[in-house]
């Protein structure tokens, strides 16, 4: 079973490329679906389905659990509306 880690921890990791679950969002019918991250941007994540079809989650809408290979990290998406290197920046302080 892995670890789970807090939202800050996690808000300073990498999310392209890693696996991420909807805990929550506005729209009930993306809650319990996984995705894979392709590319982040300062208010949205684009993520792949299963069948390959990209789709782009809100970060502001949506409480995500991001899949790190060592633990697991939730985080809400309002924490993270910066761009990948502010992000990372904002949370290393």
């Amino acid at each position: 079973m892995k670890k789970i880690t807090d939202g800050d921890t996690a808000c300073m990791r990498e999310f392209t490329g890693k696996r991420v679950k909807v805990l929550f969002s506005t729209d009930s019918k993306l809650v319990g679906k996984e995705y894979l991250v392709v590319k982040e941007t300062k208010n949205s994540l684009v993520v792949l389905d299963d069948r390959r079809h990209t789709r782009r989650l809100i970060k502001e809408s949506n409480i995500i659990q991001f899949d790190f290979q060592d633990n697991l990290g939730i985080v809400d998406g309002r924490k993270i509306l910066f761009s990948p290197e502010q992000r990372t920046k904002r949370y290393l302080r």
